[in-house]
């Protein structure tokens, strides 16, 4: 299992990707990336290449390929107006880089994977389903990333984790990518640490304010994942209910052993 902590890699490189991961969808140039992390362009792309086994711009550019991928997944959006909101300025050339990336035009890939095409799960099946809920975040949550993997499947328990008791009761595990739009390599999950303000010398990832669909779950972790699949497969369209582009966060109530109760939210329109 691959973890990466803050400490163990340049300033320059969690600082790129965070800003990175916060700002991709302004789809914004080395020179604008370099500016605003207060960096030399070419020493934030070697820096980033190397423990990122990709440079930013094409990470920034992969980001919003999987954006629309599960845009056209799990919406009825127009394939033009995923690939403006992922800030291409024609279909054409949006055409061009997602067949590039997904080995398929986007209306044969929306034919192929769109979530109608998977088994659709009933709620009977889900007894660690407690509650379900449409919810309002009045402000923005701001986290400090303390580790990130790339196998959600097989992510360590929370309960794993050094942490001390105000620690635990401040954890949240933050999913960015769907498994099915992403390299398996490639999946973001990371567990993080709810804070008011600014306290460490590297940025804090948003998840902004809104509405979401609040699922309180107590069981396993390794059924979480089904979960989503639930939420994303069977609920979502079944209350009719749109998705925002943000990640979808849990926040852990309690967890011992190998249970855990945690509320999970998935952001909507």
């Amino acid at each position: 299992m691959k973890s990466k902590k803050v400490e163990e890699i340049p300033d320059i490189y969690w600082k790129t990707k965070v800003y990175l991961d916060n700002n991709f969808l302004s789809n914004p140039s080395l020179e604008v990336i370099a500016k605003d992390v207060f960096s030399s362009k070419y020493y934030l792309n070697h820096i980033f290449s190397k423990h990122h086994q990709e440079p930013p711009i094409q990470y920034v550019k992969r980001l919003r390929l999987q954006r629309s991928a599960f845009f056209l997944r799990f919406t009825e959006n127009t394939i033009l107006d995923i690939a403006f909101d992922n800030g291409y300025e024609t279909g054409e050339s949006f055409a061009r880089a997602f067949r590039k990336q997904f080995a398929h035009s986007p209306k044969k890939y929306r034919t192929l994977f769109r979530m109608k095409n998977h088994q659709a799960y009933p709620l009977k099946t889900y007894a660690s389903i407690k509650s379900v809920k449409t919810v309002f975040l009045s402000k923005p949550l701001r986290y400090l990333p303390i580790r990130e993997y790339d196998k959600y499947n097989y992510l360590p328990h929370p309960a794993t984790l050094p942490l001390n008791k105000e620690e635990s009761s401040q954890l949240i595990g933050v999913s960015h990518d769907d498994p099915v739009c992403t390299p398996k390599s490639k999946i973001r999950f990371q567990y993080g640490l709810l804070l008011e303000k600014q306290t460490a010398s590297v940025p804090l990832y948003t998840i902004e304010k809104g509405k979401f669909l609040y699922v309180l779950f107590k069981g396993s972790t390794a059924e979480i994942p089904s979960i989503y699949d639930y939420i994303y497969h069977t609920l979502l369209p079944k209350e009719n209910l749109q998705i925002r582009s943000l990640p979808a966060y849990e926040y852990y109530k309690k967890f011992k052993n190998f249970t855990v109760e945690a509320e999970i939210n998935v952001p909507i329109a």
